[in-house]
């Protein structure tokens, strides 16, 4: 497989000699005596670089007692993240050791314990550290494909076993705790009705042949129209949320299916029903779509939107269940609670995220009440009691006009993430705006407040990086209908923290990548997570060389 490789250039090279003796520093090599034991628990050493790199960071020595171990540290005094290689040469009683380390990530302000430089039992005759940087900017270049999945970054699954010939691609995506990513789809073709499966891949991008023995659990669709909605994965197994649109018996009414997996793959029994909990609609309803999210306490909160079939509207029913899969009575006495259009009229839920209070954010859309076409995103705030929150903006809601799409006309929904302040990044189809924990705008993130992204439309997956970066996930089109044959690659941009373009991402801000299962033109990013090292893994879809799609799953560094 082929991917846009962004090539680090070696701005510059510097070699750094450390001579650690009486408090003196100096140009080449000398013998360092052996610290006496009145010395200090703490001692700092400038660090003796060109100007250039001076400014970001500095090496200290450090001593928890007289006698005992001494050892090197470097520190950042920057704000960004560093992007370095070191070798560190020690020699103590004439014998040499080296430690080559490479090091892509010293977060902003953070330390790098270097190790030990002496170890009591012998004299410290010598260390010299050689820094190589590798960016005149101190800053790595990320926004690559990682080759330790899966060898090239890219991992990929057919049709074999499940349903040979058919289209598979991956709509929803989470990770666990040792960084095994599991991912929600569909196939679709040949077979009648397609399957909706879950694969598990482990974290150097095999499929994962302990989960159900064949690396994915598989069911035949139960409607014409059915699809994962919400995956969420904890210590114990995970949960699949899925919509029966139109069921094989004409009488039924369109609802929710959650359900309960093991890690090994198999149904929880303890679960529901046998692993199962189907959610009807109330009387005269039909569920379309909803979004889970779980609480600290691993309850599971549903955000779903409801067709009234009196009046054809529709609303948005927030459920909370128990682990187990009871409903939870100390939630509005275990009903769902039905929240609306601010201004009268129907409201849709898009998706659903808890703050650090456990409070429930909801990102959906309205349509406008002026007569324009045109749907304005809406997001809710409910306490964890259910009730509207009226710290958030005043009343619980907010209609957000400012994310409105009024140059191409395509819905404008609100897709939302909480970052560790509380603040909230919601994204619509052409614009991302961030809210403070009140409600009001944060006018530092982007330009006055909103961020337009590089990749055009946007249709695919958001989230949030650990340092709250936005991460956006589209299908950037080659070609544009009319067809002849409509192509697309994956496209990924990361904003800056402040929803800006990150100009150490990828090539501007944004990666790329096509022919990811090696045929031509059609490579589409779905959903993106972001694991437990800070790896963006992404799922979708790539084009075979039979023209079929096959499952495809990308990890960027």
């Amino acid at each position: 497989m082929h991917s846009l490789v962004h090539t680090r250039v070696a701005a510059s090279i510097a070699a750094l000699s450390i001579l650690f003796g009486l408090g003196s520093c100096g140009g080449g090599s000398s013998t360092i005596p052996k610290p006496p034991p009145a010395a200090a628990a703490h001692r700092e050493l400038p660090l003796l670089l060109p100007g250039e790199f001076a400014p970001f960071a500095r090496l200290e020595l450090d001593q928890s007692a007289p006698g005992e171990s001494l050892r090197l540290r470097i520190v950042s005094t920057i704000d960004e993240p560093a992007c370095f290689a070191f070798e560190l040469e020690v020699a103590i009683d004439g014998a040499s050791t080296t430690n080559a380390t490479s090091v892509d990530h010293l977060a902003a302000r953070g330390v790098l314990d270097v190790g030990s430089i002496w170890n009591g039992a012998g004299d410290l005759d010598a260390a010299r550290l050689t820094l190589v940087h590798v960016d005149a900017s101190h800053r790595c270049i990320e926004g690559m494909l990682d080759p330790s999945f899966s060898g090239d970054g890219v991992a990929t699954h057919g049709g074999a076993g499940i349903a040979p010939n058919e289209h598979q691609q991956g709509y929803v995506i989470q990770t666990d705790a040792q960084d095994r990513v599991y991912v929600a789809g569909i196939t679709s073709g040949t077979s009648p009705g397609g399957h909706l499966v879950v694969w598990r891949f482990r974290a150097d991008g095999s499929l994962d042949l302990s989960f159900a023995g064949t690396g994915y659990v598989h069911r035949p669709l139960l409607a014409q129209f059915e699809g994962p909605l919400s995956l969420s994965v904890d210590e114990q197994g995970f949960y699949l949320l899925s919509a029966i649109l139109t069921s094989t018996q004409p009488t039924a009414r369109p609802y929710l299916e959650l359900r309960r997996y093991t890690l090994a793959g198999f149904p929880d029994v303890s679960f529901g029903n046998f692993g199962s909990l189907v959610i009807q609609p109330p009387p005269g309803g039909s569920y379309g779509s909803a979004q889970l999210a779980r609480d600290r306490l691993g309850r599971l909160i549903l955000a779903a939107t409801r067709l009234v079939e009196v009046g054809q509207v529709f609303l948005v029913d927030v459920h909370r269940y128990l682990p187990g899969g009871q409903r939870d009575f100390a939630f509005r006495s275990g009903q769902p609670i039905a929240i609306g259009n601010p201004m009268g009229g129907s409201a849709l839920a898009t998706s659903i995220a808890l703050d650090s209070q456990d409070r429930i954010v909801i990102g959906g859309m309205v349509p406008d009440t002026s007569g324009d076409p045109l749907s304005t995103p809406v997001l809710w705030r409910l306490d964890a009691q259910g009730l509207l929150d009226p710290s958030f903006d005043g009343d619980g809601f907010r209609i957000e006009v400012g994310l409105r799409d009024t140059v191409l006309g395509l819905p404008s929904i609100a897709r939302v993430a909480i970052d560790s302040q509380d603040r909230i990044v919601v994204a619509s189809s052409l614009l991302l705006t961030r809210l403070l924990a009140s409600g009001s705008t944060d006018f530092t993130f982007g330009l006055n407040g909103y961020s337009r992204p590089e990749t055009g439309p946007f249709g695919g997956g958001f989230a949030l990086d650990a340092s709250g970066r936005p991460l956006i996930v589209n299908s950037f089109p080659v070609s544009l209908p009319p067809r002849p044959e409509f192509q697309s690659s994956l496209a990924l941009q990361r904003l800056d923290a402040n929803g800006r373009t990150d100009p150490f991402f990828g090539q501007d801000g944004v990666f790329r990548h096509d022919g990811a299962a090696g045929g031509i033109g059609l490579d589409l990013g779905t959903a993106v997570c972001v694991d437990h090292a800070g790896r963006i893994v992404i799922a979708g879809a790539s084009r075979n060389a039979s023209g079929d799609l096959d499952l495809a799953v990308w990890r960027v560094r």
